[in-house]
């Protein structure tokens, strides 16, 4: 049970305007949606004064063919402009790339 609780509170996204972006971006370039499972998704990196953030997470969910697949994201959230960037890829080193560009001159945790 308590394993369980520990499961659901890491998985747990608690933004629902980062889940909505995720959920879009899984839409957009093809994986399933209604099934998806959105993991570990953790603030990786913030900008002073805390405007702009930069989410590392991975999704279960479908591709096109209905095939399980993993998928390794990055999100850019500035509050002041642009809103919510969502970065998807199957392979997790094009994620700790895009993850490196974003987190340029931020502190990461």
């Amino acid at each position: 049970m308590f394993v369980n609780l520990l499961r659901r509170l890491s998985d747990w996204v608690g933004d629902r305007h980062l889940d909505t972006a995720i959920r879009d971006a899984l839409r957009r370039d093809g994986y399933g949606v209604h099934m998806a499972a959105i993991r570990d998704v953790r603030l990786s990196a913030v900008e002073r004064p805390g405007w702009v953030q930069v989410y590392t997470f991975w999704v279960e969910t479908t591709d096109a063919a209905r095939q399980p697949i993993e998928v390794f994201g990055v999100s850019l959230n500035d509050g002041r402009q642009i809103g919510t960037e969502v970065f998807l890829s199957p392979d997790p080193m094009a994620r700790d790339a895009q993850f490196a560009q974003w987190s340029t001159g931020m502190t990461v945790r």
